[in-house]
């Protein structure tokens, strides 16, 4: 199943993908590989949005701008 929705040339949209599933631990290492100034407040509105408060931390001690 990951096979089929990870794309390598866009991991912030690997990553909104998979932001449903709410696993942090998954999604760690993939927003390693994201612009997060330039998809950062797209991922976090995201997270917000499906109510994944755990995903939301992550960004956040990642260094996603509020």
């Amino acid at each position: 199943m990951l096979q089929q929705i990870m794309n390598p040339r866009d991991p912030a949209s690997t990553v909104r993908k998979l932001i449903p599933i709410g696993d942090a631990n998954l999604l760690g290492p993939m927003i390693e590989k994201v612009d997060l100034l330039k998809f950062g407040g797209d991922l976090m509105q995201a997270a917000c949005t499906q109510g994944k408060k755990d995903i939301v931390k992550l960004l956040v001690q990642k260094g996603v701008d509020l």
